[in-house]
């Protein structure tokens, strides 16, 4: 991570997933604010709250009084207060030494549990983080605490929780593990009920397959091969192969397989 966060400071300006904070903050409710709207970035990454360093850039360092952010308080804090759903922006605080002086680095993963808000006002001093309302950030910007992320934000994190933004290939993949919702007409095919342009087609036409693999040389029995083909609106997007044995009701996907040659001296290697 030092590599990353050196880039970041030697770029000499905050941008849409960093921020840079020259003391840690005096008001919770200021702290809670920030962590919300790095958390609803639309960024395929994690973002950074990296203190003891100037909006330009200049590394100074954080006090080392005893006053230190540390990673219990953080979660102490954030168990507080009220998100929604009880769902957390996940966070780990870390120490790192540049130029001779502690940095401390808030690292805010990229969960795709966007967007993240809270179901009570948190206050402190003043300052309310608004229930109800999505908070972001824009280039360099954070959603004033009193504003709110644009429509198309807000919409584009709602596509991003329920996977509406990958491409079909992708999103089954993801599908397929919500396998309560699917729906096997008992013979051979399968859909997905809150979304019946998934399906699976089932390639009942098993065939012997010799060779000497190792999921046919068992003494069990000689197995037989099928295929899973998974479809989104009727088009072909994968035929995943299915080994099945018959007397012991055993499927399971083909694993891809691939092999290793053994280094020799024109490889650079002393065998």
């Amino acid at each position: 991570m030092n590599e990353t966060i050196e880039k970041l400071i030697a770029s000499g300006k905050e941008g849409p997933w960093w921020d840079f904070k020259q003391t840690y903050h005096q008001n919770n409710a200021a702290l809670v604010h920030d962590i919300l709207c790095m958390a609803n970035v639309l960024h395929d990454g994690d973002r950074y709250l990296i203190f003891g360093v100037t909006d330009e850039g200049l590394i100074t360092g954080v006090l080392e009084d005893g006053k230190q952010l540390n990673q219990a308080n953080l979660i102490d804090l954030l168990r507080k207060v009220s998100f929604a759903e009880h769902h957390c922006p996940d966070i780990q605080l870390h120490h790192i030494t540049l130029q001779h002086k502690v940095l401390a680095i808030l690292q805010i993963r990229n969960v795709r549990m966007k967007p993240y808000y809270l179901t009570q006002d948190y206050s402190k001093e003043g300052k309310t983080v608004r229930a109800g309302v999505v908070y972001t950030r824009q280039q360099d910007a954070n959603t004033p605490v009193n504003g709110c992320a644009s429509p198309g934000d807000v919409m584009a994190m709602w596509k991003e929780r329920f996977d509406l933004d990958l491409a079909p290939t992708d999103r089954i993949v993801k599908l397929l593990l919500d396998y309560d919702n699917w729906e096997y007409d008992g013979f051979n095919e399968a859909y997905y009920r809150l979304d019946p342009g998934y399906s699976i087609y089932i390639d009942n036409s098993e065939r012997e397959h010799g060779g000497q693999h190792w999921w046919s040389t068992t003494g069990i029995e000689q197995p037989y091969l099928y295929e899973y083909i998974l479809k989104y609106r009727g088009r072909e997007l994968e035929r995943i192969p299915v080994v099945h044995y018959r007397n012991e009701g055993l499927k399971f996907p083909f694993p891809e397989i691939d092999t290793l040659s053994y280094p020799g001296k024109s490889d650079g290697y002393e065998t």
